[in-house]
């Protein structure tokens, strides 16, 4: 989401993106907690199957619905890629406000980033100093 709008010009779908993390973040830690439970209770690894009779059903179906939980979001973030590529509303500039050297020149990123070499003069943290400069451009050789 922090690079789409430098490589494609355009920003990804605030909602898609919600829906999204609010799928892929229960989905993942149910996945992965639901493992590690039935691991601590004694469920072996990189088997094909295993005896019912341990009592892991209901927690594999749970991981289970978890991992198709998890893979749906992904889904919805490559549909999120794709819709915003054409539809995603227009970035222009440093959107996010940053000071970082990468988001001082235009958006989508020109053929060479930095006409001359760049130089880092403030510090990273400085958002509130009114008007502080991060970095500074060499000037243009004479004769070009």
């Amino acid at each position: 989401h922090y690079w789409y709008p430098k490589v494609f010009g355009r920003r990804m779908s605030e909602t898609l993106g919600k829906i999204q993390f609010y799928l892929m973040t229960p989905g993942f830690l149910t996945m992965a907690f639901g493992q590690m439970g039935v691991g601590l209770l004694g469920m072996r690894r990189r088997i094909a199957d295993y005896d019912p009779t341990q009592g892991f059903d209901t927690a594999h179906l749970v991981i289970t619905i978890a991992g198709f939980v998890t893979a749906l979001s992904v889904l919805v973030f490559f549909f999120n890629m794709v819709y915003s590529a054409r539809r995603g509303k227009v970035a222009v500039g440093n959107i996010w406000r940053s000071r970082s050297p990468e988001w001082q020149i235009p958006s989508p990123l020109p053929m060479h980033n930095f006409e001359t070499p760049i130089r880092v003069v403030g510090e990273p943290y400085d958002y509130s100093v009114p008007d502080s400069t991060y970095i500074e451009v060499a000037p243009q050789p004479a004769g070009d």
